[in-house]
């Protein structure tokens, strides 16, 4: 039996991006548990990695150098990657 991975899907409606990871933390309990998906390097991406939380830089415009995912496929590898979870 496979174990179910919480999925928590947030956006910007007027938080900063560090009260969203605190957030989908209290709800996944530990941050070892969440994987944080963001485009922004610096606001989205280095917050959440502050606070132990893993991330991945999605970039699908291109527009930072050293992004972890350009493309949905890519992305969807590296979530189930990081979550110990095999793709379905």
């Amino acid at each position: 039996m496979s174990r179910a991975a919480p999925v928590v899907v947030m956006w910007d409606v007027g938080g900063t991006l560090v009260d969203y990871a605190l957030t989908a933390t209290e709800l996944l309990s530990r941050t070892h548990e969440a994987v944080y998906v963001g485009n922004d390097p610096e606001n989205d991406i280095a917050p959440v990695r502050r606070i132990g939380m893993r991330a991945i830089h999605f970039d699908p415009r291109r527009e930072h150098e050293g992004a972890d995912a350009h493309d949905v496929p890519t992305l969807r590898r590296l979530v189930f990657q990081r979550l110990g979870i095999a793709p379905r």
